[in-house]
């Protein structure tokens, strides 16, 4: 207990200096294009208005929260079966690891004629960047389960899909949320660059639109408030995964991709 306690405020400690460099930066040694830290916080607290968070913050959560489900659901279920059947998992593998080589920001041109701009693009395009790591780690934990376990529930004539519900995606868990982990922050980051792009709301417009109109504390005010939500999330992700990894080694709940 006292270990972590002291790790945890080793790593605080680390935050607040790079805050202070930044300050100390930005005020002292004259970086106009840069904020400070206190002109960037009055900014973001400024921003908090009924206006700006229907307009730009909730969108923003709206398109995360169904890109990243969608990416979550469908590649767990891919991945589940893909990892199951492994004939299937031989033939589709090459396909796969074509597809998640394009960088996601280049679907946004392809997908513009269809969609048009504003939010399902958005959440086109974070399924397309975000839905390969749940994928693979998911066929991966379930291709690594032990013979035995699977020979075990055979004997005790459970149907494939029982093996597969009660075996091989429970034992493939810790792959799984580090996939998802993965996606998650994925999810953030495309949502943002997708905004930048093609969006006309959200975080990442308003990001550019500081940018463009020369409000450079409201694009530092911007990438606060995108941090301070990816450290909330990945934080609520490992929540929710050492209540579903409970009593688990250690060891496997680290397990990449």
């Amino acid at each position: 207990m006292r270990n972590r306690l002291l790790r945890s405020a080793l790593g605080w400690a680390t935050v607040v200096a790079a805050l202070l460099i930044w300050q100390f930066g930005a005020v002292h040694i004259g970086f106009q294009a840069v904020a400070s830290v206190t002109a960037s916080v009055s900014a973001l607290r400024l921003y908090f208005t009924h206006e700006t968070i229907v307009r730009d913050l909730l969108p923003s959560l709206e398109r995360l929260v169904v890109g990243f489900g969608l990416s979550a659901v469908g590649g767990i279920v891919l991945g589940a079966m893909l990892g199951y059947w492994r004939p299937f998992e031989a033939w589709l593998r090459p396909l796969i690891d074509f597809l998640r080589a394009i960088p996601p920001p280049l679907i946004i041109p392809v997908a513009i004629p269809f969609l048009g701009l504003g939010s399902s693009l958005v959440e086109v395009s974070i399924v397309f960047g975000a839905i390969w790591p749940v994928l693979i780690n998911t066929t991966d934990g379930v291709m690594r389960v032990d013979e035995g376990f699977i020979e075990i529930a055979r004997v005790s004539k459970l149907r494939p899909w029982q093996i597969l519900l009660r075996v091989s995606l429970p034992a493939a868990m810790p792959l799984i949320f580090a996939g998802l982990r993965i996606a998650l922050m994925t999810s953030l980051i495309i949502m943002i660059l997708s905004e930048m792009l093609a969006g006309n709301s959200g975080i990442g417009y308003l990001i550019l639109s500081g940018q463009q109109t020369l409000q450079i504390n409201l694009t530092y005010a911007g990438l606060l408030l995108v941090a301070i939500l990816g450290w909330a999330l990945d934080g609520a992700m490992l929540s929710l995964e050492s209540v579903f990894l409970k009593g688990r080694p250690a060891a496997l709940r680290s397990t990449g991709v």
